[in-house]
């Protein structure tokens, strides 16, 4: 968790930079700051023969030095946040993708290392990075697997693969008393807006519809009738099993079972 003042952030539990790596080409290696690169390539397009893939084996090789520096594997990575000049995520996207590394594309041009470090920093210390991979995973598998409905492209993108991952935010209140309660709540809230957005976006073709005997010819209060009706008890039921286990498994929803 982290506490806001101004514009600043303070960690409790700092993150830290276990390993950096930076790989330059021909002019790099004739400037002034030479020596502070892993690694200078003479050739600015490393063997390629166009733009988007020299950028590609510019991120591979800096990556892959990164990964040796801190003695980790690319299984170890929960999530790679990275961008780039080549239509922002064009060369991030290949490279992260040739390593199979869990990707998400930042659009910041000249901002992407500190947004990437200031983003970072607060998914590591709110143990956020592998709950909302996993809330997209199951959105993913939702959308394979259960039978999904989604009215095209769009849907799909806001119902499963956007909506899901926000159950992630539990993991704000990791270590609290009755966190498991509130991040219950804050995850579901977030996907039930996710749904709102796409009810009065997406399925507002579907105004005027009715519901229960009722006839609803406004999209949001249709959305919110309509979503509500399924996330109200979805949300319940999380808090009654929530409720149920936290006594034997109190100590894992306080992270007692962490050595520090």
């Amino acid at each position: 968790m982290a506490t806001r003042r101004g514009d600043t952030l303070i960690f409790q539990t700092p993150p830290v930079i276990a390993a950096h790596a930076a790989v330059g080409g021909k002019k790099e290696g004739e400037g002034p700051l030479a020596a502070g690169f892993d690694a200078l390539s003479a050739d600015n397009r490393f063997g390629q023969s166009g733009w988007e893939a020299a950028e590609t084996q510019l991120q591979l090789r800096a990556a892959r030095l990164c990964l040796k520096k801190a003695q980790i594997t690319e299984k170890e990575v929960s999530l790679a946040l990275a961008g780039d000049l080549q239509a922002q995520c064009t060369a991030s996207n290949y490279a992260m993708r040739t390593l199979g590394i869990p990707y998400a594309g930042l659009f910041g041009a000249c901002s992407t290392m500190a947004e990437a470090l200031g983003l970072g920093a607060a998914l590591c210390s709110a143990g956020l990075a592998d709950g909302l991979l996993a809330g997209f995973v199951f959105g993913l598998l939702q959308l394979i697997f259960d039978g999904a409905y989604a009215w095209g492209w769009q849907s799909m993108l806001l119902d499963y693969l956007v909506a899901f991952p926000p159950l992630g935010l539990a993991g704000l209140f990791k270590g609290k008393k009755w966190g498991i309660f509130a991040g219950t709540v804050l995850g579901c809230l977030g996907r039930f807006i996710v749904h709102f957005i796409s009810g009065i976006t997406i399925y507002r073709i579907y105004a005027p519809t009715e519901i229960l005997g009722t006839v609803f010819d406004e999209p949001n209060l249709y959305s919110l009738v309509y979503n509500g009706s399924y996330m109200l008890p979805n949300t319940v039921l999380a808090l009654v099993i929530a409720a149920l286990l936290y006594a034997p498994l109190k100590k894992f929803y306080l992270g007692a079972d962490i050595q520090r």
